[in-house]
């Protein structure tokens, strides 16, 4: 079973590595402007990893915005 994380945690973590509001997050922002760099994708993607979601450091990298990383998840979440 794994740990899928809703849009309102997903939001929470990008604020906690970014010191912004997490009402500022929308589903469209985007993430490098917050300051979320390839370091930060490289936690979260660890971070899924371990609790079971096997997503993919070039998809959030290549689409660094709230909405398409909550996209992978879905995907990967369907694949398993």
């Amino acid at each position: 079973m794994t740990d899928v994380p809703s849009i309102d945690e997903m939001r929470e973590m990008v604020a906690a590595m970014t010191g912004a509001d997490p009402a500022g997050i929308t589903p469209t922002t985007s993430l490098l402007d917050l300051g979320v760099g390839s370091l930060e994708m490289m936690r979260l993607v660890n971070r899924f990893r371990r609790a079971g979601l096997a997503v993919e450091f070039r998809v959030l990298s290549a689409h660094p915005t709230l909405g398409a990383w909550m996209e992978h998840v879905a995907t990967v979440t369907a694949r398993t």
